[in-house]
């Protein structure tokens, strides 16, 4: 996550670098478990080797972006990935409440709460089953860009791994994805939005509460665990 200060700095160094005003420049990020700090948050201070790095290299994309400019055309699609994510934040019973940060027994929706199926009265709300791409192309058919976008909180085994994007990569050829004129490849961005969860084990423990239905309705079922994030 990337907080105000450093965005708005960004943007200002990549609107004197560019001449692109900086209202007309935005900047998307998703989370990522492996990388520096870039703000405070969730326990953690920023890295302050970190943050001028990161500035100076978002200037660089926007200026590399622009430098690369050509006319194009773009497309998208979507599809139904429903196999490939389930909803991990379900509601607990009333009677078990979890602990919240302050110590105080008030949290009812919980994340992975179904591992026990008995302290949980069903999903917290609907799935996001939808993939959506946008492609950016030149006018001859080039691929220039993609952006994805899915409900799936990614989840390897590696510490630092881009396997998302990687695979959609590996379905255009690399003649198709260098730029004759630098040789450097299509930029690939797949956001993974951390409401949902890859885990096999939770549509396994979703399906086994309630096999066609979302709630358990205080029917024991038996219990599912699943390893936490």
């Amino acid at each position: 996550m990337m907080g105000r200060p450093l965005l708005d700095e960004a943007k200002a160094l990549a609107a004197a670098r560019t001449g692109i005003p900086r209202e007309r420049i935005l900047i998307s990020a998703t989370h990522a478990h492996s990388a520096p700090a870039s703000m405070g948050c969730l326990g953690t201070d920023a890295d302050p080797r970190y943050v001028p790095l990161l500035r100076d290299k978002l200037v660089e994309a926007i200026a590399a972006a622009q430098a690369n400019l050509e006319p194009a055309q773009a497309g998208w699609a979507k599809t139904d990935a429903d196999a490939f994510n389930a909803t991990r934040q379900w509601i607990r019973r009333p009677d078990r409440l979890a602990e919240d940060p302050f110590g105080n027994q008030t949290l009812r929706a919980n994340m992975h709460a179904a591992r026990n199926l008995d302290d949980v009265t069903g999903e917290a709300g609907p799935e996001d089953p939808d993939l959506t791409l946008i492609s950016i192309q030149a006018r001859d058919g080039r691929p220039l860009a993609v952006l994805g976008n899915f409900s799936m909180h990614y989840f390897g085994d590696k510490d630092i791994s881009a396997e998302t994007a990687r695979s959609i990569q590996s379905k255009v050829s690399v003649s198709e994805t260098r730029r004759p004129s630098t040789g450097s490849c299509m930029p690939i961005a797949i956001r993974l939005l951390p409401c949902h969860s890859v885990f096999s084990h939770v549509r396994a423990c979703r399906d086994k509460a309630a096999p066609g239905a979302s709630g358990l309705s205080g029917t024991r079922r038996g219990n599912c665990r699943t390893p936490a994030l």
